[in-house]
Protein backbone atom coordinates (compact mmCIF):
# COMPACT_ATOMS: atom_id res chain seq x y z
CA UNK A 1 0.00 0.00 0.00
CA UNK A 2 2.49 2.17 0.75
CA UNK A 3 4.64 1.62 -2.08
CA UNK A 4 1.61 2.36 -4.02
CA UNK A 5 1.23 5.37 -2.69
CA UNK A 6 4.35 6.37 -2.84
CA UNK A 7 4.29 5.74 -6.76
CA UNK A 8 0.93 7.57 -7.35
CA UNK A 9 2.43 10.96 -5.63
CA UNK A 10 5.19 10.66 -7.47
CA UNK A 11 3.21 10.35 -10.70
CA UNK A 12 1.16 13.44 -9.71
CA UNK A 13 4.18 15.40 -9.31
CA UNK A 14 5.53 14.49 -12.97
CA UNK A 15 2.08 15.46 -13.96
CA UNK A 16 2.35 18.96 -12.15
CA UNK A 17 5.99 19.95 -13.77
CA UNK A 18 4.89 18.73 -16.98
CA UNK A 19 2.15 20.75 -16.71
CA UNK A 20 4.48 23.60 -15.82
CA UNK A 21 6.60 23.39 -18.35
CA UNK A 22 4.18 22.88 -21.14
CA UNK A 23 2.27 26.43 -19.96
CA UNK A 24 5.99 27.49 -19.91
CA UNK A 25 6.83 26.33 -23.68
CA UNK A 26 9.64 24.29 -22.06
CA UNK A 27 8.51 20.81 -23.09
CA UNK A 28 10.54 19.43 -26.08
CA UNK A 29 9.48 16.25 -27.60
CA UNK A 30 11.37 13.49 -29.00
CA UNK A 31 9.27 12.12 -31.53
CA UNK A 32 9.94 8.94 -33.55
CA UNK A 33 8.03 6.85 -35.85
CA UNK A 34 5.89 4.67 -32.94
CA UNK A 35 3.60 1.94 -33.50
CA UNK A 36 0.67 3.20 -30.74
CA UNK A 37 -0.08 -0.35 -30.17
CA UNK A 38 3.03 -1.72 -29.35
CA UNK A 39 3.48 1.24 -26.70
CA UNK A 40 0.07 0.87 -25.58
CA UNK A 41 0.28 -2.79 -24.70
CA UNK A 42 3.73 -1.98 -23.53
CA UNK A 43 2.23 0.43 -21.12
CA UNK A 44 -1.00 -1.97 -19.70
CA UNK A 45 1.15 -4.85 -18.87
CA UNK A 46 3.59 -2.61 -16.74
CA UNK A 47 0.34 -1.45 -15.40
CA UNK A 48 -1.11 -5.08 -14.88
CA UNK A 49 2.60 -6.23 -13.75
CA UNK A 50 2.33 -3.95 -10.97
CA UNK A 51 -1.00 -4.80 -9.64
CA UNK A 52 -2.36 -1.45 -10.34
CA UNK A 53 -5.38 -3.42 -12.53
CA UNK A 54 -6.16 -6.54 -10.51
CA UNK A 55 -9.57 -5.33 -9.86
CA UNK A 56 -10.88 -4.61 -13.22
CA UNK A 57 -11.56 -6.69 -16.64
CA UNK A 58 -8.59 -5.08 -18.99
CA UNK A 59 -9.36 -6.00 -22.76
CA UNK A 60 -7.28 -4.85 -25.12
CA UNK A 61 -7.74 -4.40 -28.82
CA UNK A 62 -4.91 -3.30 -30.40
CA UNK A 63 -3.91 -2.87 -34.01
CA UNK A 64 -0.84 -1.18 -35.91
CA UNK A 65 -1.26 2.22 -35.96
CA UNK A 66 1.78 4.23 -36.13
CA UNK A 67 2.86 8.21 -35.43
CA UNK A 68 5.54 10.05 -35.26
CA UNK A 69 5.54 10.53 -31.16
CA UNK A 70 7.47 10.80 -28.32
CA UNK A 71 7.10 7.30 -26.98
CA UNK A 72 7.35 8.64 -23.05
CA UNK A 73 4.34 11.05 -23.70
CA UNK A 74 2.61 8.23 -25.49
CA UNK A 75 2.64 5.96 -22.52
CA UNK A 76 1.76 8.80 -20.18
CA UNK A 77 -1.33 9.74 -21.62
CA UNK A 78 -1.94 5.91 -21.68
CA UNK A 79 -1.45 5.32 -18.21
CA UNK A 80 -3.68 8.37 -17.62
CA UNK A 81 -6.38 7.67 -19.27
CA UNK A 82 -6.12 3.91 -18.01
CA UNK A 83 -5.66 5.13 -14.57
CA UNK A 84 -8.44 7.81 -14.90
CA UNK A 85 -10.79 4.38 -15.86
CA UNK A 86 -9.67 2.54 -12.55
CA UNK A 87 -10.58 5.01 -10.55
CA UNK A 88 -14.32 5.87 -11.93
CA UNK A 89 -14.84 1.83 -12.71
CA UNK A 90 -15.77 -0.41 -9.71
CA UNK A 91 -14.06 -3.34 -9.12
CA UNK A 92 -14.96 -6.06 -11.32
CA UNK A 93 -15.91 -3.32 -14.02
CA UNK A 94 -14.14 -3.47 -16.88
CA UNK A 95 -12.11 -1.49 -19.62
CA UNK A 96 -11.65 -1.77 -23.05
CA UNK A 97 -7.97 -0.29 -24.32
CA UNK A 98 -7.95 0.25 -27.96
CA UNK A 99 -5.90 1.16 -30.84
CA UNK A 100 -6.67 2.01 -34.46
CA UNK A 101 -6.04 3.60 -37.35
CA UNK A 102 -8.51 5.48 -39.17
CA UNK A 103 -7.94 7.36 -42.24
CA UNK A 104 -5.40 10.04 -41.61
CA UNK A 105 -4.99 9.02 -37.88
CA UNK A 106 -3.85 6.90 -35.27
CA UNK A 107 -6.50 6.49 -32.60
CA UNK A 108 -6.13 5.15 -29.07
CA UNK A 109 -9.92 4.54 -27.10
CA UNK A 110 -9.97 4.16 -23.66
CA UNK A 111 -13.71 2.52 -22.34
CA UNK A 112 -14.83 1.77 -19.19
CA UNK A 113 -18.17 0.29 -17.65
CA UNK A 114 -17.71 3.09 -14.71
CA UNK A 115 -19.93 5.23 -13.37
CA UNK A 116 -19.65 7.81 -16.38
CA UNK A 117 -21.03 11.55 -16.13
CA UNK A 118 -22.94 13.98 -17.48
CA UNK A 119 -22.60 15.78 -20.47
CA UNK A 120 -21.91 18.83 -18.94
CA UNK A 121 -18.97 17.48 -17.37
CA UNK A 122 -17.69 15.35 -20.46
CA UNK A 123 -17.27 19.23 -22.23
CA UNK A 124 -15.06 20.68 -19.53
CA UNK A 125 -13.33 17.32 -18.08
CA UNK A 126 -9.71 18.59 -19.78
CA UNK A 127 -9.96 21.84 -17.84
CA UNK A 128 -7.12 21.93 -15.19
CA UNK A 129 -8.25 20.65 -11.58
CA UNK A 130 -12.51 19.68 -12.80
CA UNK A 131 -13.26 16.39 -10.83
CA UNK A 132 -15.81 13.87 -11.63
CA UNK A 133 -18.02 12.87 -8.53
CA UNK A 134 -16.41 10.37 -6.16
CA UNK A 135 -17.54 6.79 -6.29
CA UNK A 136 -18.46 6.49 -2.25
CA UNK A 137 -17.48 3.08 -2.13
CA UNK A 138 -14.35 3.24 -4.22
CA UNK A 139 -12.93 6.21 -2.89
CA UNK A 140 -11.76 7.68 -6.67
CA UNK A 141 -11.14 10.93 -7.89
CA UNK A 142 -7.99 12.96 -7.97
CA UNK A 143 -6.81 16.48 -8.42
CA UNK A 144 -8.00 17.27 -11.82
CA UNK A 145 -4.61 17.26 -13.14
CA UNK A 146 -4.42 13.50 -15.81
CA UNK A 147 -7.23 14.74 -18.25
CA UNK A 148 -5.34 18.04 -18.40
CA UNK A 149 -1.96 16.58 -19.12
CA UNK A 150 -3.34 14.68 -21.74
CA UNK A 151 -4.99 16.96 -23.47
CA UNK A 152 -2.08 19.28 -23.72
CA UNK A 153 0.33 16.38 -24.79
CA UNK A 154 -2.09 15.49 -27.43
CA UNK A 155 -2.44 19.05 -28.88
CA UNK A 156 1.53 19.30 -29.14
CA UNK A 157 1.82 16.01 -31.22
CA UNK A 158 -0.90 17.68 -33.47
CA UNK A 159 -3.65 15.88 -31.99
CA UNK A 160 -6.57 16.31 -29.96
CA UNK A 161 -8.58 14.09 -27.24
CA UNK A 162 -12.32 13.45 -26.97
CA UNK A 163 -14.56 12.66 -23.66
CA UNK A 164 -18.03 10.83 -24.09
CA UNK A 165 -20.30 9.15 -21.84
CA UNK A 166 -23.82 8.50 -22.35
CA UNK A 167 -24.64 9.63 -18.75
CA UNK A 168 -23.88 9.15 -14.94
CA UNK A 169 -24.02 5.16 -14.96
CA UNK A 170 -23.17 4.40 -18.47
CA UNK A 171 -19.40 4.75 -18.38
CA UNK A 172 -17.42 6.73 -20.35
CA UNK A 173 -15.14 6.53 -23.43
CA UNK A 174 -12.03 8.45 -24.16
CA UNK A 175 -10.77 9.01 -27.82
CA UNK A 176 -6.94 10.53 -28.54
CA UNK A 177 -6.26 10.74 -32.07
CA UNK A 178 -3.02 11.55 -33.27
CA UNK A 179 -1.56 12.57 -36.78
CA UNK A 180 -0.89 9.05 -38.69
CA UNK A 181 2.09 8.03 -40.48
CA UNK A 182 2.57 5.02 -42.81
CA UNK A 183 4.90 2.00 -40.89
CA UNK A 184 8.51 2.49 -41.81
Amino acid sequence: TVRRQVEHMTRLVEDLLDLNRITKGKLSLSREPLDLARVVDRTVHGLKASGYLDKHLVRLDLSSAWARADQARVEQIAANLIGNAVKYTPEGGEIVVAVRRARDVSVLRVRDSGIGMSQELAARVFDLFVQGERMLDHGAGGLGIGLALVKRLAELHGGSVTAASEGPGRGAEFTVALPAIEAP
